[in-house]
């Protein structure tokens, strides 16, 4: 999505609002309508992400002309944005059952016959003890690799020059930032081509299979999508 600046912001970076702080006026200088959310942020940092929401809330932010229909998009948005956010709380509560049952395993064993003393040298009791139990993996691997192979397969299947042109950027993504801007960015392709079941079904996988401290930021930016066109 572009964003582009209103008039009521043309008006208030003239009259120099107080009520806009550096960091806005700078978001809303860059906000030329040629410029995506992604490029903005990668431009200011991720900190931006906050106040461009605001701004869209407050008018002084808008989607750019000739972006698709606002109802369509922030739909989209709003079901992947959903979708993923269940499949973090899934998550966490498979965690948690796993761990509720581990400390009821641990606490159910009978205390009526103390163990018998033991016997022998340090290192003899040592060697005695029983191995430690493994721990349980609780659902899919998680890491950025996996995230950008999954959503390299799901460009694969996209004819189109734009689509070529995110696989290069996921590719060449190294740290964690370009790594989600880069997801991101493919993301807002895929709901422009496919469908809105289709766009929720991956923008759910990747949640599943992203490392979990990137899960809340890939969230906001859907969210701010949604935001951007239900104000436009």
């Amino acid at each position: 999505m572009l964003l582009a600046k209103t008039d009521k912001a043309r008006t208030a970076i003239q009259n120099r609002d107080a009520g806009l702080s550096a960091q806005d006026r700078h978001i809303l200088i860059v906000s030329n309508g040629q410029r995506s959310l992604n490029d903005i942020v990668s431009m200011l940092g991720p900190a931006t992400l906050a106040p461009i929401d605001r701004l869209l809330r407050e008018g002084y932010l808008q989607a750019a002309a000739g972006e698709r229909g606002a109802d369509q998009v922030a739909g989209a948005a709003g079901q992947g944005m959903g979708a993923l956010l269940r499949a973090s709380r899934d998550l966490a509560t498979r965690v948690q059952e796993r761990a509720q049952a581990a400390i009821e395993a641990a606490t159910a064993a009978p205390a009526a016959t103390a163990p018998p003393a033991p016997t022998g040298t340090l290192a003899e009791q040592v060697a005695a003890l029983p191995p430690p139990p493994p721990v349980p993996r609780v659902g899919p691997r998680r890491s950025t690799a996996a995230a950008k192979m999954y959503m390299l397969d799901m460009l694969q299947l996209q004819r189109s020059v734009e689509a070529a042109t995110l696989k290069v950027a996921i590719q060449s993504s190294s740290s964690g930032d370009e790594v989600l801007a880069s997801l991101v960015e493919s993301l807002r392709h895929l709901r422009s081509v496919a469908t809105e079941s289709y766009y929720t079904r991956v923008t759910t996988r990747l949640g599943e299979v992203l490392p979990e401290e990137f899960v809340p930021r890939l969230a906001a930016s859907l969210r701010i999508d949604a935001t951007a066109c239900s104000a436009a």
